[in-house]
């Protein structure tokens, strides 16, 4: 049963990357659409990352969602879980925080010193240490619960694409890992995420976090290993 969840998984993730490629702008123009929404009162949303997915990918993501048998309009917006989800409120029904704090976040590379005052420190913030606000979760009625990392990549810089990457994948990784939360309530929706999926928009020139990714020799230790699928996004629409 679980090699079989895990295939359905991938297959439904290889088939969202193949649907976002086709219908989603090409590098050149949605760099300008971005740009575009960026100016003042084009878009409610301050972080370039959000900016793309609203006004791009989350209907396409419901959309594909809907390709799964048992899985309509209804049991998709139930399942999906966003940040902003009263703006989108047709299709998404909550946010996908965690409730709980956990030791470690998600930043890469904090040395010793730094985790150790993270720790000692008063924590006098009304919200748990080191809460995950992932970017978008799926839950069930959905047969695969995958919890995603969104991001939006124009630097024309081959050292910039690894460092995304690498920050990309931990970040999917980190929330991936997390403990299960259980629901207190209809409005909690509590933490329980098999997968974790980077899903990446590389708008850069010559399409250097693709390159990237493609120059990775060991990702059987990404999906096969650690139940995280790298989604690099080129659109073509």
């Amino acid at each position: 049963m679980q090699s079989n969840n895990k295939d359905g998984a991938f297959k439904f993730l290889l088939g969202l990357g193949e649907t976002l490629a086709e219908r989603l702008p090409s590098p050149v123009v949605i760099k300008q659409q971005m740009l575009d929404l960026s100016q003042p009162g084009n878009s409610i949303h301050q972080i370039r990352e959000n900016r793309f997915l609203y006004h791009f990918a989350i209907r396409h993501i419901s959309a594909q969602m809907q390709t799964v048998t048992g899985i309509g309009q209804a049991e998709a917006r139930k399942a999906l879980l966003c940040e902003y989800h009263a703006k989108a409120s047709d299709i998404a029904s909550g946010n996908a925080l965690r409730r709980s704090g956990y030791p470690f976040g998600k930043a890469v590379g904090l040395d010793v010193e730094q985790t150790m005052q993270g720790w000692t420190v008063e924590n006098k913030s009304a919200y748990p240490f080191n809460q995950a606000y992932p970017d978008l979760g799926i839950r069930s009625p959905f047969p695969y619960k995958i919890v995603f990392d969104a991001k939006y990549f124009d630097n024309n810089s081959s050292a910039s694409a690894e460092k995304a990457l690498v920050e990309g994948v931990y970040e999917a990784a980190h929330y991936r890992s997390l403990p299960k939360v259980t629901s207190r309530s209809t409005s909690d929706p509590g933490w329980d995420y098999e997968f974790g999926c980077l899903l990446a928009y590389d708008a850069s020139d010559a399409g250097v976090l693709e390159t990237a990714w493609t120059s990775v020799r060991k990702k059987s230790a990404f999906w096969e290993g650690g139940n995280i699928f790298v989604m690099i996004i080129r659109g073509r629409g």
